[in-house]
Parts: C-alpha cells; sequence; structure tokens
C-alpha cells in the first residue's frame, strides 16, 4: 500500500483568526496613542494662540498706563486717562474676556468711556493691582494678572507697569 504524504502549506483557520486578532489589537493601541498626541497637539496650538493675544494685550495696555493717571480702579477693572492721546479707557475682565473701552476728552475729570472691543480670545481671567501715584511719596504702578486656560491647561501671565505721572507724584526731571 502507497501513503500519500499530505502538503501542508499555509495557516490553519485557527492561526489566521489569532494572527488578525492580534494585528487588530495593536492597531487599535496605536491608533489610540496618535489620536492623544494630535489632541494635545491641538490644545497647546490654541492655548499658544490665546497666550500670544493676551500678550498683545497686556503690551498694548502697558503702553497705555505708562502715559496715563489712575481715574477708578477695581480688582477687575481699572480706568485710565492716558495724557499722550488725550483720550480715557477703561479695561475691564468682564466673564472670560477681556474687554478694551475707549472715550475722549482733553479734561481728565471729565471723562467717559463708550463702546467696548474684546482684546483677548478664549476662556482670559484676571485681575488689576493698582498703586495709584502719591503727591511727593510715589510713582504708582498697575500689576495685571491674567490665567488663560483651555480644557485642562492653564497658563499665568503677569505684567507691572510704572506710571509716569510725574506731575501728580510732585517728582521733577
Amino acid at each position: 500500500m502507497e501513503t500519500k504524504k499530505k502538503n501542508k502549506k499555509g495557516f490553519t483557520l485557527l492561526e489566521v483568526v489569532i494572527a488578525m486578532f492580534v494585528f487588530v489589537l495593536v492597531m487599535m493601541a496605536s491608533t489610540a496613542t496618535f489620536a492623544r498626541a494630535f489632541r494635545a497637539y491641538g490644545d497647546a496650538k490654541d492655548i499658544q494662540e490665546n497666550m500670544e493675544n493676551a500678550q498683545y494685550a497686556m503690551n498694548l495696555m502697558a503702553k497705555t498706563f505708562r502715559t496715563s493717571s489712575v481715574m477708578d480702579s477695581g480688582s477687575n477693572y481699572v480706568e485710565v486717562y492716558d495724557y499722550s492721546q488725550e483720550k480715557c479707557f477703561n479695561y475691564s475682565f468682564s466673564g472670560t474676556e477681556l474687554v478694551r473701552a475707549e472715550g475722549s476728552g482733553s479734561d481728565p475729570d471729565n471723562c467717559s468711556t463708550s463702546g467696548s472691543a474684546i482684546m483677548t480670545s478664549g476662556d482670559v481671567t484676571g485681575v488689576f493691582d493698582v498703586e495709584e501715584s502719591e503727591e511727593d511719596v510715589s510713582v504708582g504702578k498697575i500689576t495685571v494678572s491674567m490665567t488663560i486656560t483651555k480644557g485642562s491647561n492653564t497658563v499665568h501671565l503677569q505684567t507691572t507697569t510704572s506710571l509716569r505721572d510725574y506731575s501728580v507724584s510732585g517728582i521733577s526731571l
């Protein structure tokens, strides 16, 4: 009797199913990792854009504060009269935005602001800490602190600007 030798080429169905299962597990894990990485990149890009807008707003406020006297202030707002532009400016944190209102007038004591413009993007909160100039004592300063939030990411920015209202403080140059 002659025995035929079976030629066993290829994989069994069970081997193919196990290989596909392992492949699917590896692909799911790598897809989840890439998805997290792309989401983190998007969040970082968003917070970077919001931070750049906040830095621009801080620089604009600092430029205004340097040539201004404080007319009124609170923890979430400051109103100044800018002598170089002969305008009043009111900066305030309203909800999650920094808002700027401006008015005109050559008399700092009779200045009112109207209209407003949003200066920041994203979720921005903050406070103003004002030390007004005192006659024959000191030149004042304004510290602006902002917190920018995107999801679980938070960035803090702070700047302090000296008021150059030397005539108010009685300092002569």
